[in-house]
């Protein structure tokens, strides 16, 4: 198979493309990012010289103009309603003008899974694998490989920017089947790092899942280590019970009445998908049948570490940590429990995210919560 040293990054706006665009240059490759007309100039500074070509994504001859000569394309494009329709055109653009090598929006849930891949949600992911498996294997396409990525839910986002594992900054811990359930999880850096080394070793990454983590965590080891981090409250609440009742309420969710009431509104007439889509995806990482949690990995494959023991608990208590000062809780060794001032790795000059995390600036944990399951069901609330 033939080296790949020129990368389109699709989608540079979120959580993961525009640190996979400098690390690709870093790494050495030649690297431009695809865009969406309209991209500011405030985000395009941000990109360090990366070449950016803004497009319309419905416009078929725009992508195969900007993807001529290009080995490889990546899709950090999302779930959103419009780009997974970006998606599609973004893959039949790369067959028409002949991309090596495509690696879409995966990242997540194990899609792979035979109970998950039943679940509504996932139906368009399915269908562009379908495509992609379709496209590797046909005589059409001689030179076309893909490669799929499974995570897990991203931990550093899922606590700080959109708090869906834990909503730390509400100090309401939803756990889902009591919060033992082990689930898998990867951070940003994590996955940046994988699909550096996925394209330089085309030949073993061809045509391939591959499933990376950290590490495996529960819930209530997140919960426990915030607690830990918290100073000591001069109140408790009478509503929940255990070690962590002077920091947390808790509500507890049965994954399988989820699940239940999830299909029920998936087949009622005019559903609402805010009622069905998140419920899906919860029930996919956190169900007592643990669906997401990898038992077997290929991070030896693509040189990454596996994290146990001491280490998964650094790195657990840095991304906890971080999620307590984004939302303005100081921890041990902070301001003695006051307003913490946000990490600065985590906002850059003008609000430009950098490290690959937007800045919360000063939105609640709530409304950082309902913005994300807004735009993931394809809507925007208003400021």
């Amino acid at each position: 198979m033939a080296e790949i040293t020129k990368v389109t990054v699709a989608g540079v706006t979120g959580a993961i493309g525009q640190p996979l665009v400098e690390a690709l240059a870093q790494a050495g490759f030649t690297v431009q990012a695809l865009t969406r007309t309209g991209l500011s100039d405030t985000v395009q500074r941000s990109l360090n010289g990366i070449k950016v070509i803004q497009t319309d994504y419905t416009n078929r001859q725009q992508l195969e103009l900007a993807l001529q000569g290009q080995h490889a394309v990546i899709s950090t494009l999302g779930d959103t309603a419009g780009a997974v329709a970006a998606q599609q055109a973004l893959i039949e653009a790369s067959l028409a003008t002949g991309v090596h090598r495509f690696i879409p929006s995966e990242f997540g849930s194990d899609t792979l899974h035979p109970r998950v891949r039943t679940f509504p949600f996932f139906a368009t992911k399915l269908a562009h694998q379908a495509l992609l498996h379709h496209a590797a294997t046909s005589t059409h396409h001689p030179n076309f490989t893909y490669t799929l990525l499974i995570t897990g839910p991203f931990l550093d986002w899922g606590l700080s920017t959109v708090p869906f594992i834990l909503n730390l900054g509400t100090r309401n811990a939803t756990l889902y089947d009591g919060g033992n359930v082990p689930f898998s999880t990867t951070r940003v850096s994590t996955l940046v790092a994988a699909l550096v080394a996925t394209l330089r070793k085309p030949h073993a990454t061809a045509n391939r899942t591959l499933y990376i983590h950290d590490g495996i965590i529960t819930q209530n080891q997140l919960l426990a280590q915030a607690t830990a981090l918290l100073p000591t409250p001069t109140t408790t609440t009478t509503t929940t019970t255990g070690d962590h009742q002077q920091h947390f309420t808790r509500t507890l969710v049965d994954t399988r009445v989820l699940e239940a009431e999830a299909w029920e509104a998936f087949h009622a007439v005019q559903a609402d998908p805010l009622t069905w889509i998140f419920p899906f995806i919860n029930a996919s990482l956190w169900s007592r049948d643990q669906l997401c949690v990898f038992r077997r990995t290929d991070n030896r494959l693509l040189g990454l570490p596996e994290l146990e023991g001491v280490e998964l608990a650094g790195v657990v208590e840095d991304e906890v940590r971080a999620a307590l000062r984004v939302f303005g809780i100081c921890g041990n060794g902070g301001n003695g429990g006051g307003v913490c001032a946000p990490l600065p790795s985590l906002a850059g000059e003008g609000g430009v995210p950098i490290d690959g995390m937007p800045a919360v600036d000063s939105r609640t944990a709530d409304k950082a919560f309902e913005e994300g399951r807004a735009k993931l069901a394809g809507f925007v609330l208003s400021s």
